[in-house]
C-alpha cells in the first residue's frame, strides 16, 4: 500500500498558516466554500530502485499544493492568492515529512504565479499552486 503523501504535508501547512486559510486534502467539500483556501494533492509516486538486487528502495511521489482566492478585484484576488503560496513555501521549506521508513526533504519544483481560474462560476478565482516532490523509503 502506497503512504498518504498528502496527510503530512497538509498537517504541516495546516500549523503554519493556522485559521488564516482552510486547508483541503484531495479536493473541496460540496457547498459554501470560504474566499480563501488551499488544495493539497498528491500522487502514488515513481517506484525505483538504487539498489544492485533491484528490489523497490525508493518512491518519488509529486505535491500540489494550489492557493486559491476568490474576489471581485481580481489584483485582490491575486494578492490573496500569492500569499497563500508564500505561506506554504515557508511552511514546506526544509521539512521532512514523516513517510515510510525514511524520507528526504521536499525539492520544491515549481512556483506559478496566480492566473484565473475560470472553471468555478463565481467572482474572479485566482490560483497560485506550489509543486513539489517527496521522495522516500516505502
Amino acid at each position: 500500500m502506497a503512504e498518504d503523501v498528502v496527510e503530512p504535508v497538509a498537517a504541516r501547512i495546516e500549523s503554519v498558516v493556522g485559521a488564516a486559510r482552510a486547508v483541503y486534502r484531495y479536493g473541496v467539500p460540496d457547498g459554501p466554500l470560504p474566499d480563501t483556501y488551499l488544495l493539497v494533492t498528491g500522487s502514488v509516486g515513481e517506484t525505483s530502485s538504487g539498489n544492485l538486487s533491484g528490489l523497490a528502495d525508493r518512491r518519488t511521489a509529486s505535491v500540489d499544493v494550489k492557493s486559491i482566492s476568490r474576489s471581485p478585484d481580481r489584483r485582490q484576488a491575486a494578492r490573496e492568492a500569492l500569499w497563500g503560496s508564500r505561506k506554504v513555501v515557508d511552511a514546506l521549506t526544509d521539512f521532512r515529512p514523516a513517510v515510510g521508513r525514511a524520507t528526504w526533504f521536499m525539492d520544491h519544483l515549481a512556483s506559478y504565479a496566480p492566473t484565473p481560474d475560470d472553471s468555478l462560476p463565481d467572482d474572479v478565482v485566482m490560483q497560485a499552486v506550489e509543486r513539489y516532490t517527496l521522495a522516500y523509503q516505502p
